[in-house]
Order: structure tokens, then sequence, then C-alpha cells
């Protein structure tokens, strides 16, 4: 068996071309993005979007991969950003119990999700779709119903600077969604009935 190493063997891995292309792209607009494009500046202005779509992307990457689809997932940011302005903006709760509210309800969606999709035998894009409207459909009434309003202002002072790559409050938007899917995920793989030894013998 030959162990060395082979650079046509490295270039037909499927990682490969995700990692031709991102240099492609940095080589691209490094030329024709100016020069603070590579700079601490540049750097941190789009990062801070690529960390957003990172965060959420990444676990629905891997859950793709797993052959399940989240379309829940597009509701869990309004309803993130609904839960932590309510319980800070309008009732006027510290920053943190806001965010944690909202953590926590999305961690409960993804089992709820995760859950159903075993426990049922559905596909994840049904199981998922119904989700994405229930979710859009609790967070309007409750708003509603509390708030008597859609509008929720949220003073996020205090919150916007002091150090952070991503201030706590949009990394906290970023996170519901992974925290949803990789719940999701856990809830899937850990209630998963044990395959039959007869299915496994053949």
């Amino acid at each position: 068996m030959n162990s060395g190493f082979s650079l046509t063997a490295l270039l037909r891995r499927p990682e490969a071309g995700a990692f031709l292309g991102l240099l492609a792209v940095l080589i691209f607009f490094g030329i024709f993005g100016g020069v603070s494009f590579l700079k601490i500046s540049g750097l941190s202005s789009w990062l801070n979007v690529a960390a957003n779509l990172g965060i959420i992307a990444i676990p629905i990457g891997l859950l793709m991969i797993a052959g399940e689809l989240d379309i829940s997932v597009g509701a869990m940011v309004p309803a993130g950003a609904m839960t932590t302005a309510i319980l800070s903006g309008h009732l006027g709760l510290p920053i943190w119990i806001g965010i944690a509210a909202a953590l926590a309800f999305g961690v409960l969606v993804g089992l709820i999700n995760g859950l159903m999709v075993i426990r049922t035998a559905v596909p994840s894009l049904i199981v998922t779709l119904g989700s994405l409207f229930a979710v859009q459909g609790i967070v309007l009434g409750v708003s509603v119903l509390v708030v008597k309003s859609t509008s929720v202002a949220l003073t996020t002072e205090g919150c916007s600077s002091g150090g952070y790559l991503l201030p706590p409050h949009i990394f906290t938007l970023s996170t519901i969604p992974a925290l949803e899917t990789g719940s999701s995920q856990w809830a899937a793989t850990k209630c998963r009935p044990a395959m039959p030894a007869s299915r496994l013998n053949g």
C-alpha cells in the first residue's frame, strides 16, 4: 500500500473543492477589494457578517450531510429576537435573561423537532415546515398578547461594544438556530430505536 503523499488523491477529496473556492475568493477580493480588505479593519468588517451566517450554516450543513433538513430555522431568528426584545425591552429584565430565554426556546424547539421526526417517522422536511409555521404563529400571538404590537423596542446600550467580536445580542440571534438544529440532532440520535439484530446480520 502506497502511504505517500498524493496531490491527485488530495484534490479528489470533497473538502478540497470548498477550500480551493475559499482560496479563490480571498485572492480575488484581496486584489480587487481594496487595500483594506486583508487588514484588521477589513477583516473585522466582513467577518462580522460571515460569523452570523456561519454559526447558522455549519449545523444546517451537518444536518444536510446526515440526509435531513430543517426548515424551521427560518423562524428561529425572529423568534429569538422577539423573545429577547419582549423580556429585556418591554418587561425591562436584564439583557442576559432575555438571551438565556431565547437560547432555551431554540433548544426546546429543536428537541420537539427531533422527537417528532423519530417518534412519527415523518420526514424532517414536513416536521420542520410545520414547526416553522407554529413558531411564527406563537411569536405573533405572544407579541400581540403581551405587547399589543408586533414591534418591540430593545435598547442594547452596553452590549454593542466592550471588546466583543460580535455583540452579545447579535451573537445570540445567530446561535439560536444553531442550538435548535443541534438539539434536534441530539434528540434524533438519542431517541432513535436500535436496529434489530436480524437486520444487522443481513
